[in-house]
């Protein structure tokens, strides 16, 4: 899965809908891309949490629909996938960012 695919796949699960009107973004720069999803990180969850693999999920359902269409490989793995694809120098993704 390509790290774009994981990223966005990531941002649809993870967004908090209940934020009416606060879409899902993916912006093209010339030297980046940026995906932003509403909301702020579940209680108890850390930014230092999400990169060792701990998830906790806002929308069940689309994570087991996305799972059952094989969006999604294994629970937590979404950061770690993407930092294990990128190259060196993309190790400090700006995706965890308040």
């Amino acid at each position: 899965m390509s790290i774009l695919r994981e990223a966005v796949v990531n941002a649809v699960v993870h967004a908090d809908y209940s934020q009416k009107g606060a879409p899902i973004r993916v912006s093209f720069f010339d030297d980046r891309i940026e995906i932003e999803n509403p909301g702020i990180l579940l209680p108890g969850l850390t930014f230092d949490d999400i990169r060792q693999g701990v998830s906790k999920l806002r929308n069940r359902f689309i994570a087991s629909a996305f799972r059952e269409i094989d969006f999604i490989e294994q629970r937590g793995s979404g950061i770690l996938r993407i930092s294990a694809l990128s190259p060196k120098s993309l190790l400090t993704l700006c995706i965890l960012k308040v």
